[in-house]
């Protein structure tokens, strides 16, 4: 990382506590990310548009999740929460709505999350999102 992106990060994060640096419209590929501030914390939105493709599980159908952002320190965050619509057949009989979904990811550079995800397939996968 060169000097002013260290610079910039370090004065990102100074203020890390609040989150601020992480409300806001995340995206990779069909995946959309919103975090919004509530008056007692963070809540997130997950909307996945079909065809979405992955290394690990291929074509995936349409989704949505929502949860809140479980710690923020520093420049990291976790974020919990569930599936609240899927479009395609659950594997195994289960039901993918109410699955638990996770987040554990890190600002790495401005406008850049990188971290690992934990969804209805229960592998974790490395995941990133750039800043819309």
């Amino acid at each position: 990382m060169n000097e002013p992106t260290k610079a910039l990060m370090a004065k990102t994060c100074s203020s890390a506590s609040s989150g601020g640096w992480l409300v806001g419209t995340w995206k990779i590929g069909k995946i959309t990310l919103s975090i919004k501030k509530q008056s007692d914390g963070y809540v997130w939105h997950y909307d996945r548009k079909a065809g979405q493709m992955t290394k690990i599980w291929g074509k995936k159908a349409t989704a949505q999740a929502k949860g809140r952002v479980d710690v923020v320190k520093g420049c990291a965050v976790e974020l919990k929460g569930a599936y609240t619509a899927y479009g395609g057949k659950g594997a195994r009989g289960r039901d993918p709505i109410g699955w638990p979904m996770t987040y554990s990811l890190a600002l790495v550079k401005p406008y850049v999350l990188v971290g690992e995800g934990l969804g209805y397939g229960q592998r974790k996968f490395r995941t990133y999102f750039k800043k819309k």
